[in-house]
């Protein structure tokens, strides 16, 4: 949470979310943009890695971050970053979430703290609790600005990962699309500022 910061010290980054799938004809090397989409490109029989599905040899589905498959990004102890998260894609939705996989294999969730939804702050006063979610929706087209700051001296050095968690647009599990559970990056959590 924002009162763990060193005075000063928040970094604003822009993460822009969009969603490709590419195809190649079997044997060929060339890639190219899918124009027949398909939702079900991530089911259960696909191979998933960071970043990405393959449906099989010839159909992937990329989430890249800034154009890039599962960068890395840095936050040092005492400090934080202004995410402006943008859903940049026409289709997908990304249900969003910061999680901290430990040694032992025990996942926590870290929080956002949002402070604005499409261009608009969020209006609390100064003695307000800051507004914390463990998880945020973005739809194709919204974005949305939280605060995500290093969760102090005992995180140092550990490792998150920022990915959504999957998605269904439907009523039942059965109607509308599955969007998948993707790793989106890597959240390196450094023992101290760079100087």
């Amino acid at each position: 949470v924002a009162h763990n910061l060193r005075e000063g010290v928040i970094e604003e980054k822009l993460l822009m979310l969009k969603d490709i799938q590419i195809a190649r004809q079997d044997g060929d090397t060339e890639w190219q943009v899918n124009n027949d989409y398909d939702p079900g490109n991530c089911d259960d029989g696909a191979r998933k890695e960071p970043g990405a599905c393959l449906a099989d040899d010839d159909h992937a589905w990329l989430f890249p971050v800034n154009g890039q498959i599962y960068p890395t990004i840095e936050i040092a102890e005492g400090a934080g970053q202004l995410w402006r998260i943008g859903n940049i894609g026409a289709n997908a939705t990304y249900n969003l979430e910061l999680v901290m996989i430990g040694e032992d294999g025990r996942k926590e969730t870290l929080p956002f703290q949002v402070i604005g939804v499409d261009g608009i702050s969020i209006g609390r006063e100064a003695s307000d609790e800051p507004i914390l979610r463990d998880k945020i929706l973005l739809m194709p087209s919204a974005r949305m600005e939280v605060l995500v700051t290093h969760p102090g001296a005992t995180a140092s050095g550990k490792k998150a990962v920022f990915r959504t968690a999957g998605f269904n647009t439907g009523a039942t599990p059965d109607d509308g699309d599955t969007w998948p559970k993707i790793d989106l990056a890597e959240v390196d959590f450094a023992a101290s500022l760079a100087n």
